[in-house]
């Protein structure tokens, strides 16, 4: 069993339903998702990969405001399902520090992307960050054809998310875990 979505919606249903299986998870926040009970001792049967990216979200503006540095006005593209309000407040700091104005344009499916461009180029943007999301990730090839389209830098989690797909190695990493920690049972 594996899940990768953030704790706004779901709060660690699968651990309630079995205490055998193993769980593997990807998350910003395997604790806040309600996953695990802490980093150093996630108690239960799951295991897998905080994906930190409260704290990588706002870097990310400030490399973005380093490549693009005369931009003002930038730009998050997110999936609401998997955006944690600790991730925005991390972001919106990190924009006032730099004197940004930020906007916000939420997608639900791929059916949003080419109505959240157009919503991105209205709105004045001058360079985006795609945050981190099962859904972003999955249709990297659309979103980098539409970021060119519209000549708006970019700027997203994983390297793999431009080259299209999921980010494979987090889901090996994670499976791997269960294997030691099976190891680690004897």
């Amino acid at each position: 069993m594996s899940s990768s979505r953030s704790a706004t919606r779901r709060r660690a249903p699968h651990n309630k339903q079995t205490s055998t299986i193993p769980i593997v998870a990807i998350a910003d926040d395997l604790v806040a998702a309600g996953l695990v009970q802490s980093m150093t001792k996630p108690g239960g049967n799951t295991t897998g990969i905080s994906i930190l990216a409260t704290e990588l979200d706002a870097k990310k503006v400030e490399i973005l405001k380093e490549i693009v540095p005369a931009a003002r006005d930038f730009a998050l593209l997110r999936d609401p399902a998997s955006s944690t309000e600790a991730r925005l407040r991390a972001i919106a700091e990190m924009a006032r520090a730099l004197g940004l104005e930020l906007q916000t344009v939420d997608v639900e499916s791929p059916a949003d992307f080419a109505a959240a461009f157009a919503t991105l180029r209205a709105g004045g943007a001058e360079a985006l960050d795609i945050l981190a999301s099962p859904l972003l990730a999955n249709f990297q090839s659309e979103l980098g054809r539409l970021t060119l389209e519209y000549k708006l830098p970019a700027i997203c989690q994983f390297r793999e998310m431009g080259q299209g797909g999921m980010p494979r190695q987090l889901w090996r990493q994670a499976a791997g875990n269960v294997r030691d920690a099976r190891r680690l049972r004897g």
